[in-house]
């Protein structure tokens, strides 16, 4: 399906959603024609601009963005951006004026110097195991990203459903999931993705530099697709939902 300007595209690729506080979470992912997930390094170079406004509205729809330690690294990962529009909008239905990013990292390696920490208008939640959060080994990095302005948020033993159910004790219940492989793995092997937006570039790449999930976890469900659409410039922009 085509649309054309007088058919605004976003609403159709957003789709339908459900009141705040109703718990969903949505995995937003862009990939090449032959399955990569990044060009040299990052994800950047895929997409197009509706692909980025995508982004957007789904971090405007979102209590909390969430994204593995290797991508934020990656990908130089800094706070969500807002305008007072949309922050009155947010605080007007019940949520925050923005959304947090947070962070799954089982090592702390992440450098509080970087703009993930300074370059927000909320400080980050690290999502953090909690053999992570008592070792000796890991005192001084702590300190310093709780120095930074992190938030260190227990996770048990950081499973999928732990890390979740931290979330969803902060209120933080709308997630929308940016990856990266490891994320996607985890979260759709333990059944807690509900929706699936997946951005499709027209990039055919051989040897694929990243696959979008993955391969140390196995993961096999069916996905029923809901809305399909492409722009002219030939990016696919497809919305599945998780089959129960």
């Amino acid at each position: 399906m085509r649309h054309g300007a007088e058919e605004p595209l976003l609403p159709h690729l957003v789709g339908p959603v459900l009141d705040v506080g109703v718990p969903e979470c949505r995995a937003l992912a862009v990939t090449t024609v032959s399955g990569s997930g990044t060009v040299d390094g990052s994800s950047r170079p895929l997409g197009n601009a509706t692909d980025h406004h995508l982004l957007v509205a789904l971090r405007n729809w979102a209590d909390v963005v969430l994204v593995g330690g290797r991508t934020a690294v990656a990908e130089n990962y800094f706070g969500v951006r807002t305008d007072d529009t949309v922050a009155s909008r947010r605080r007007a239905g019940g949520q925050s004026p923005v959304a947090p990013v947070a962070v799954v990292t089982r090592t702390l390696d992440l450098d509080p110097t970087s703009q993930l920490f300074w370059n927000t208008f909320t400080p980050p939640l690290l999502l953090v195991p909690d053999a992570a959060l008592t070792d000796a080994s890991l005192a001084e990095r702590r300190e310093q990203l709780k120095a930074a302005g992190a938030q260190l948020t227990p996770t048990g033993s950081g499973s999928a459903e732990e890390i979740v159910q931290a979330l969803h004790q902060r209120g933080l219940t709308r997630i929308v999931c940016e990856g990266g492989p490891g994320i996607y793995s985890l979260m759709f092997a333990a059944g807690l993705v509900d929706l699936l937006h997946l951005t499709v570039d027209p990039l055919l790449q051989v040897p694929v530099e990243k696959p979008l999930f993955a391969g140390d976890v196995a993961v096999r469900h069916r996905l029923q697709l809901e809305h399909h659409a492409a722009t002219d410039d030939g990016t696919l922009f497809l919305r599945y939902r998780a089959v129960r």
